[in-house]
C-alpha cells in the first residue's frame, strides 16, 4: 500500500544494541476543532501545536536530530532506529518490522519506545485485541417476517459488557490504570431506515488485556457467544447469522524489573521511584504470605545525593529523595499492618566502583579527577563496594531488628568504626 518501515543502525552492524522506536502515523483529525492547521507545527507559549507532536513526532524528530552526533562517536554498542507505519490502526507495520529484525539482524538488547508518558518510565503495556462483529438478519418491512439484526447485535453487546464487569472482579493488575482488562464498543452501524427491519448490524470490539489475563480465553468467550447467536439466528432464517473476525492483535508487555531497557533508562534519568514502590509492595505481599508470619528485611538503595543537589543532577537528587520518602511511608504501612517487616534505605555516596575507576583512568588528569571525587566525601576518600555490602548485611541481620524506616549513609569512611561493617 505504498507504506514502509525504517530500520537504521549507527555503530557496529554485527551486534545487538539499543533500539529507539516510534511510529510515523497519527490519529485522524476529522470531526475535531483545531485553532491551527493540525499538520503544520505551531510554536506558542512554550508549546508545540500539531497533530502528533506528542504521539509521537517529537520523539522521532529528537532522535533523528542526534544522528550527526551519534555518527561522530565511536560507538561500541549500536543505536538502532525502528520507525513503523500504521500503529494507530492496529500496529500493522511493526509486525513486519519485528519479523525482518529477527530474520536478518542481531537481536537488540533493549528497546526504548518514545510514547508520550509525561516523561515517566513505563515498563508494561496492556495487550490489544480488536474484532469486527457482523450480524445479519432478514430484511423486511413487517416485523413478523424478519430477523432484526440490531436487536440481535445488542445481545452480543451485553455479553461484552458482562465480560467487562467480570474483569473488574478479577485480581488487580496494579501496574495499570484501570487495574484490569478493559473492553470497548467503539463503533456500531446498521439499518437503512426507521420503518425497515435492519438486515445488518456491525460493531467493533476492542479489548485491552492485562498480562495477568489469558487473551485467548477472553477471545474464546466472545467467540462462543457469537457462534451461539449464529445458531439461533439461522434457526429463524437461513440467511441470518453472526460472525466475528480478528482485526488487530498486540500481545501485552510484562514488566521486567531486571531488564536491560529498564535499568538503562533508570540509569540515564535517575527516575527509579516507581520501580522502588512496585518492588517494595510486591516484597511486602510476598512476605505477608509467609505461614510463620509476615517478617523480614527490605533494603532499598538510594543515594547521598538525596540530600544535596549537585549542578545538573537536581532531577536525580529529587528522584532519590522520593525513594527515601517511599521507604519511610512503606515502613509505616508495614508497621500499621502489624507486620514484622523492616524497610530501610542505604545511601551510598561516591563509591569506588569499576565504572568510577575507569572514568578516572580515562580522564585527562587522573590524579586531579580522583582528588575531585574524594573531595566530595567528608572523610576524604571514596566508599568501597565492600562497605556498602557490609551495611546491607548488617541491616539484614537480627542486630538491626530495631531499625525500620531509617536511612543509612555510606559516604567515604563513615562506616570505619562499625567493626568492619
Amino acid at each position: 500500500h505504498g507504506k514502509a518501515n525504517l530500520y537504521a543502525t549507527i555503530g557496529p552492524k554485527d551486534k545487538g544494541g539499543i533500539v529507539l522506536s516510534g511510529h510515523t502515523d497519527v490519529v485522524p483529525v476529522e470531526g475535531q476543532i483545531w485553532a491551527t492547521d493540525p499538520f503544520e507545527v505551531v510554536q506558542k507559549d512554550g508549546r508545540l501545536y500539531g497533530r502528533g507532536t506528542s504521539d509521537m513526532k517529537s520523539f522521532i524528530a529528537i532522535a533523528l536530530m542526534l544522528v550527526p552526533e551519534l555518527v561522530k562517536m565511536d560507538l561500541k554498542t549500536p543505536i538502532h532506529f525502528a520507525f513503523s507505519f500504521d500503529e494507530e490502526v492496529g500496529c500493522f507495520g511493526v509486525k513486519h518490522l519485528i519479523r525482518d529484525i529477527v530474520e536478518n539482524f542481531p537481536l537488540p538488547r533493549a528497546v526504548i519506545i518514545g510514547e508520550p508518558t509525561e516523561m515517566k518510565l513505563v515498563t508494561a503495556h496492556k495487550g490489544v485485541q480488536a474484532y469486527r462483529v457482523e450480524v445479519t438478519g432478514g430484511h423486511s418491512s413487517l416485523p413478523q417476517n424478519g430477523v432484526n439484526a440490531v436487536f440481535a447485535a445488542t445481545d452480543l453487546i451485553q455479553t461484552v459488557k458482562a465480560m467487562q464487569e467480570a474483569a473488574k472482579q478479577r485480581p488487580s493488575a496494579e501496574a495499570f490504570e484501570p487495574p484490569y482488562s478493559s473492553f470497548n464498543i467503539g463503533r456500531i452501524e446498521g439499518g437503512t431506515a426507521g420503518n425497515i427491519i435492519p438486515q445488518n448490524c456491525n460493531f467493533s470490539v476492542e479489548m485491552r488485556i492485562v498480562p495477568e489475563d489469558d487473551g485467548a480465553a477472553v477471545e474464546a468467550e466472545l467467540r462462543a457467544a457469537v457462534e451461539a447467536l449464529d445458531t439461533e439466528l439461522k434457526a429463524q432464517s437461513p440467511k441470518a447469522g453472526a460472525a466475528m473476525r480478528l482485526f488487530a492483535a498486540v500481545p501485552p508487555l510484562k514488566p521486567e524489573s531486571d531488564g536491560v531497557a529498564e535499568a538503562l533508562v533508570r540509569h540515564l534519568t535517575g527516575v527509579n521511584q516507581t520501580g522502588v514502590m512496585l518492588t517494595v509492595q510486591h516484597a511486602i505481599r510476598a512476605m505477608a504470605k509467609n505461614p510463620d508470619g509476615a517478617a523480614g528485611s527490605i533494603i532499598v538503595n538510594s543515594s547521598m545525593n538525596a540530600h544535596r543537589a549537585m549542578g545538573n543532577f537536581v532531577a536525580y537528587s529529587v528522584s532519590k529523595s522520593a525513594v527515601i520518602a517511599l521507604v519511610k511511608s512503606s515502613a509505616v504501612h508495614a508497621g500499621n499492618q502489624k507486620y514484622k517487616i523492616r524497610i530501610n534505605a542505604v545511601l551510598p555516596g561516591v563509591v569506588e566502583t569499576s565504572m568510577i575507576r575507569n572514568l578516572i583512568e580515562k580522564s585527562e588528569d587522573p590524579a586531579a579527577t580522583r582528588g575531585a571525587y574524594e573531595g566530595l566525601s567528608p572523610m576524604g576518600r571514596m566508599a568501597t563496594v565492600e562497605e556498602v555490602a557490609g551495611m546491607v548485611a548488617w541491616l539484614s541481620s537480627d542486630e538491626a531488628a530495631f531499625c525500620s524506616g531509617g536511612e543509612f549513609t555510606m559516604d567515604g569512611a563513615s562506616t570505619a568504626g562499625m567493626n568492619g561493617v
